[in-house]
């Protein structure tokens, strides 16, 4: 997890009173000594991006004393929730307004910033005031989405292959373990050329595909000494791009340098890069990976180490340390637990 840099100085206070709300509830915050956009961000309940977005920062550095406008999330849910209109269609669209940010939109409608993407035709997360957003489906649209908690499986020909209707969350890797085949067949089977899937969308399963828990057995032998190892290193500063012990570790390297100490050999790459490199367990055992999404940017960003009892074993915020799955933190950018191929 990246960490925002900061310049030290004589400690700051915050503004007095700071500024009157607006319709967007936005505050005016004077940054003191040992802040960071994610220690704010988790303050007053916003995202990183956002506070990024008010301010027109191209990075995560800040600077004591600087003045940052913030979204504190009071009441934006109301203002969003009340400026919506609906069409005969049942879509519901809404206007951005100052200060808007995809992700503080999904959550006032219930929806996801994938499917407000989806919905607008946007290529990035970058909104303008005045622009009109679906923020709701069509009644016909949301029928057909299989928004169900799994896909629907149906026989597909007499060649034994099967059909499978995309839901919210599914990826060609977590389909492919689901059903025992490989995203390269799923893709070739439906003259795919790259691993992008949408909801409602029909996939043939090829034949021969096994069921979900046989796929879960075959990796029950998890080396548990990745916990030994990596308990090892409890302590060692967090370093972004770091991957050895004399350096410092971020997550990602982490993962790489005590996988490859205990003799499992994998490449040295991000959170996102091992996120697609492994498959979907919902039993996990210690040695399994954990990963957690929107944390310093969009998407899988953070990685660790399942170790039992509900903790994780990560290079986070200062440190090598273990940190619990029932912290807030984490149960709101958790993602999934899985295991290396």
């Amino acid at each position: 997890m990246r960490k925002a840099l900061f310049t030290l100085s004589t400690a700051a206070i915050i503004s007095a009173g700071f500024a009157s709300k607006s319709e967007a509830a936005i505050i005016n915050y004077q940054v003191r000594s040992g802040d960071t956009l994610y220690s704010i961000s988790k303050k007053y309940n916003t995202t990183i991006d956002s506070i990024k977005n008010l301010n027109h920062l191209s990075t995560n550095t800040i600077y004591v004393s600087q003045v940052l406008k913030i979204d504190d999330g009071k009441s934006s849910t109301q203002s969003l929730s009340t400026s919506s209109s609906s069409t005969s269609s049942g879509t519901a669209t809404y206007t951005v307004k100052s200060g808007d940010t995809l992700s503080q939109i999904a959550r006032a409608y219930g929806t996801t910033v994938q499917n407000l993407k989806s919905w607008n035709g946007l290529s990035s997360d970058t909104i303008y005031p005045g622009q009109v957003l679906k923020v709701k489906a069509s009644a016909a649209a949301s029928s057909s989405s299989g928004a169900q908690s799994s896909g629907t499986t149906n026989s597909n020909s007499s060649s034994g292959s099967k059909t499978y209707t995309v839901v919210k969350g599914d990826t060609l890797t977590k389909i492919a373990s689901k059903y025992g085949t490989s995203v390269s067949a799923i893709k070739s089977a439906n003259h795919l050329s790259s691993d992008t899937i949408y909801v409602g969308q029909k996939l043939i399963i090829p034949s021969g595909a096994a069921n979900s828990s046989s796929i879960e057995q075959t990796g029950s032998n998890v080396n548990t000494a990745v916990v030994a190892e990596a308990k090892k290193y409890i302590g060692v500063p967090y370093v972004f791009g770091g991957s050895s012990p004399s350096v410092g570790f971020d997550c990602s390297g982490f993962v790489y340098y005590v996988f490859n100490k205990v003799g499992k050999s994998i490449p040295r790459t991000s959170a996102e890069g091992y996120y697609s490199r492994s498959y979907y367990v919902s039993n996990p055992q210690p040695g399994d990976l954990v990963f957690f999404d929107n944390t310093y940017k969009q998407g899988v960003s953070h990685m660790g180490i399942y170790i039992g009892n509900n903790q994780f074993i990560h290079a986070g915020g200062d440190q090598v340390q273990i940190s619990s799955l029932s912290n807030s933190y984490y149960q709101s950018h958790f993602d999934s637990f899985k295991r290396f191929y």
